[in-house]
């Protein structure tokens, strides 16, 4: 930062002076300024049923606090990474504090580049006379009173995530342990371990260094001064909706960040799968042009359900990707690739296992079986698992998933129990529903429904009545 700017931005107590550069967007004039991240936290104001207390003053939608959550942890690892980088350049940097600032590295991940976009804000009238306008040869100084409110138009989900990374910092530095933060109403928000692990002087000195690259951030910030309450809810609209969503395909393909999708990247797609040839970015719903190749987005989902016990990766963390599950992943993939029909064309014609929401169900049991949740030393129960788990894997090859094998429809008998003895408790407790829902036969071949967060558990109570292992119970 050039000593002018900093200069310009210390000019006298009271007031705040931003460089910027005038826009005509649109015909609407704005001003675009480069804002020290925490000085935007502290002026930034949120015009939702929550802050405004003016009838018709209310322009933003309702605060989520797990996505300014996860919108928090985005910025802890931007500044880590930051702060490892300058302390791996910097020679006099404590090896204890070093190797405590790589521990943290490691254990919440990181990605090839972080940003965010600018904040959208509007400066209201009652905070306008002080406002002035000052012309420099390269650009405007906006000066700004330190009590006005910058009202958020784009970006409140941001500003919660940049105060809870703030709070995190400074409530660190004064514990011994690590602190959750406050999002909104809601607490109990640990960016990073819990309250039950103790912050070591090493680590404490390692924070530091990511404190202080976060009070070196800039925000990028669109200022607007004309507009009134209902060209801000107009203006909040159009940011919102006009924009495209990217598919979900394409964002795993360019995400260097998610755990699981790199080890999708990296490893299942060229070791296992038999590489980006074998990958779409949409799944085949005509069945006629079923090429047998492997949805990205379906993969995604269903490494969520045998990694996660969820439906998105988006909550992967480094912790969840390790050689033990890497190791269980690899096997679980490697079975249903040998089962025959999967991976040619005229998969999901040959086989129901090409459906998603069957590999889903799979899912569900190995991870059930596969993931250890005891700590300490391995007990009975482990082995149980394990060897359930094993029965699973290894049942991948012998399960008839043939469109033909009446069990793949069962939930459309009427009387299910004269045809497959003893299966009443492994059916959904909902009969009715999943005989509506879950599955149609067009011909002979099963197509099953698109409601899979219902469907998959009920899969896999299928496949354990087919390998003589226990029905779930609180279907």
């Amino acid at each position: 930062m050039s000593t002018v700017i900093q200069a310009i931005r210390t000019f006298h107590r009271g007031f705040s002076h931003f460089p910027s550069l005038p826009v005509n967007n649109l015909s609407t004039v704005s001003w675009v300024a480069t804002v020290p991240m925490e000085q935007f936290a502290q002026m930034a104001d949120v015009a939702n049923e929550a802050r405004v207390g003016i009838p018709g003053g209310v322009t933003q939608r309702p605060l989520d606090p797990n996505h300014s959550f996860r919108l928090a942890r985005y910025l802890q690892r931007a500044m880590v990474a930051a702060a490892l980088r300058a302390a791996e350049k910097d020679k006099t940097t404590d090896e204890n504090v070093l190797t405590a600032l790589r521990s943290i590295h490691q254990s919440i991940g990181g990605q090839p580049v972080f940003a965010l976009q600018p904040f959208v804000v509007s400066i209201r009238p009652q905070d306008h006379n002080d406002l002035q306008v000052q012309r420099t040869d390269n650009f405007e100084v906006l000066t700004v009173p330190n009590k006005s409110k910058l009202w958020v138009i784009d970006g409140q989900h941001r500003v919660h995530a940049i105060r809870a990374f703030r709070d995190f910092l400074y409530e660190l530095q004064v514990s011994n342990f690590y602190p959750s933060v406050a999002i909104g109403n809601t607490d109990g928000h640990y960016l990073f371990a819990d309250s039950s692990t103790p912050r070591t002087d090493a680590a404490g000195q390692a924070w530091r260094l990511v404190e202080y690259q976060f009070s070196q951030c800039d925000t990028p910030v669109s200022i607007f001064t004309t507009l009134d309450i209902a060209q801000e809810r107009q203006l909040f609209h159009d940011l919102n909706n006009l924009g495209k969503r990217v598919d979900d395909s394409l964002a795993f393909a360019f995400d260097e960040s998610n755990p699981i999708n790199l080890w999708m990247k990296r490893e299942l797609i060229p070791n296992v799968l038999g590489g980006v040839g074998k990958i779409v970015n949409k799944d085949a719903t005509n069945w006629d042009v079923d090429e047998g190749k492997f949805a990205r987005k379906d993969l995604a989902a269903v490494n969520a359900f045998l990694f996660l016990r969820k439906t998105s990766v988006k909550t992967a963390e480094p912790k969840h990707v390790t050689p033990d599950t890497t190791k269980v992943a690899e096997r679980f993939w490697k079975e249903i690739i040998k089962v025959p029909g999967m991976g040619a064309p005229g998969s999901k014609k040959a086989v129901i296992l090409a459906q998603p929401v069957v590999q889903k169900g799979l899912a569900l049991l190995v991870n059930e079986f596969g993931v250890r949740k005891s700590k300490g030393k391995k007990s009975a129960s482990d082995a149980e698992r394990l060897a359930a788990m094993n029965k699973v894997l290894l049942g991948i090859g012998s399960i008839d998933w043939r469109h033909s094998n009446r069990l793949w429809s069962v939930w459309l008998l009427d009387e299910p129990e004269k045809s497959f003895k003893g299966i009443t408790p492994y059916l959904p407790k909902d009969r009715a529903k999943a005989k509506g829902e879950f599955a149609t036969v067009d011909g002979n071949r099963v197509r099953f429904g698109v409601k899979h967060n219902e469907i998959a558990p009920a899969v896999a109570n299928l496949i354990r009545y087919t390998l003589g292992l226990p029905p779930k119970i609180g279907r």
